[in-house]
Formats: structure tokens, C-alpha cells, sequence
């Protein structure tokens, strides 16, 4: 991942260093699912949006306001780069809150690693609520 798009590692961590989470995501296709545990992303040459491949918060850093911080970081990466768009695929539960900071569900994907799972996507014009 990090050899893929080095600019979209991004750590949340505090000045002792400890680290509270972190997102990796690339620029990519917004109708493609990214396949369930590929090693290293290619970036398409015509990338449309960006995609949060992994956003993870340590389970002591939660409702500290870290993964806000890196969905922030995330939306000014892809305006950045003129993408209109953020995708990805939300586990565990997580579309709720992914919902609350304006991505929407486009479809369930019933068999995702043996899961039932959200692939969701955000305008960029809804990116007022985070």
C-alpha cells in the first residue's frame, strides 16, 4: 500500500508518538470493489476517486474524535486531487457511522469475505457534515 500511494498513509498519533489509528487509501475506480485482502493496489491511470481501503481506530483512541480526523484528511486528499468521489467497502458495523459523515450505501455485498458487507460512496458536496 504504501509503495502503491505513499501520500495516503496517514497515522493519527500524539505527541508521545503512540499511534490511535490510522487510513490507508489510493485513488481508484468508483463503480470497482476492491477485492477482500489484496496486497498491493494499482492506481489506475484514470482513478475517479479515492478509495479508503483500511480506516482503523485502536479500540482505547475510540470517541476521540480520530477517525473525524482521518476522514478529514481523506476528503482534502481526494479534493486535492480533483476527485469528486470517496469510496469503500464499510465491515463490522461500520457504515453507520460512515453514514453520519455522508457516505451513502450503494449496494450490500452479501459474500465479502464470507461477510455481509457495504460498499458506499460520498460526494464530495456532502462533505459539509464532517
Amino acid at each position: 500500500m504504501i509503495r502503491a500511494y505513499p501520500v495516503g498513509c496517514i497515522v493519527a498519533e500524539d505527541s508521545l508518538n503512540k499511534i490511535h489509528g490510522y487510513l490507508f487509501m489510493h485513488p481508484y475506480l468508483q463503480n470497482q470493489i476492491q477485492e477482500l485482502n489484496s496486497l498491493t493496489p494499482i492506481v489506475p491511470e484514470n482513478a475517479d476517486c479515492i478509495y479508503f481501503h483500511d480506516l482503523c481506530v485502536d479500540r482505547n483512541s475510540r470517541g476521540l474524535g480520530v477517525a473525524d480526523l482521518l476522514v478529514k484528511e481523506g476528503v482534502k486528499l481526494a479534493m486535492k486531487n480533483g476527485l469528486e468521489k470517496i469510496t469503500c467497502v464499510a465491515v463490522n458495523g461500520s457504515h453507520t457511522y460512515l453514514e453520519k459523515k455522508g457516505f451513502k450505501i450503494k449496494k450490500t455485498l452479501e459474500n465479502y469475505g464470507g461477510k455481509s458487507v457495504k460498499f458506499m460512496e460520498m460526494n464530495l458536496e456532502s462533505s459539509e457534515k464532517l
